[in-house]
């Protein structure tokens, strides 16, 4: 079977993965510019080459510590479904390759959203790491108005 490309990155003490294929570039952290009147996760906009993009704080949608400043804090810019959004993150550590098999299913009680945010788990030497449904996480955020 065809193998895939993810990104692992941490939130708090929590790490994830999304599917490279969405991910354009990740940046170092760059000052936000707060804008009024927009939904908790959206945490401001910042200039990146010239196109305005809506950085979001990934951890309030998944229940994590807020991303902290700090020298290894990144942003992951995805464009996905014509959208551009940068993910606010503690680290962005690696690209790693997968097979579907790879990809635990996350046990039934890890379901109770109606957006399923979750499309699996992976074991990664010895560690948890929760794979995203990126376009379940886009969904949600349409879906609140963060936009």
């Amino acid at each position: 079977m065809a193998t895939m490309k993810c990104i692992i990155f941490r939130i708090g003490t929590e790490r994830y993965a999304i599917d490279v294929q969405y991910v354009s570039s990740i940046s170092e952290y760059k000052e936000i510019t707060k804008v009024p009147d927009v939904r908790p996760e959206v945490v401001g906009v910042i200039d990146l080459r010239g196109e305005v993009v809506p950085i979001v704080n990934l951890a309030s949608r998944l229940g994590s510590h807020n991303a902290a400043k700090t020298e290894e804090s990144k942003m992951i810019i995805v464009n996905y479904d014509e959208l551009s959004m940068g993910f606010l993150v503690d680290e962005a550590s690696r690209v790693i390759e997968i097979s579907p098999e790879d990809i635990e299913a996350p046990p039934a009680m890890l379901k109770a959203h109606d957006f399923e945010l979750i499309r699996g788990i992976l074991h990664i030497e010895g560690t948890i790491v929760v794979m995203l449904e990126l376009d379940n996480v886009v969904a949600l955020l349409k879906a609140h108005e963060a936009y």
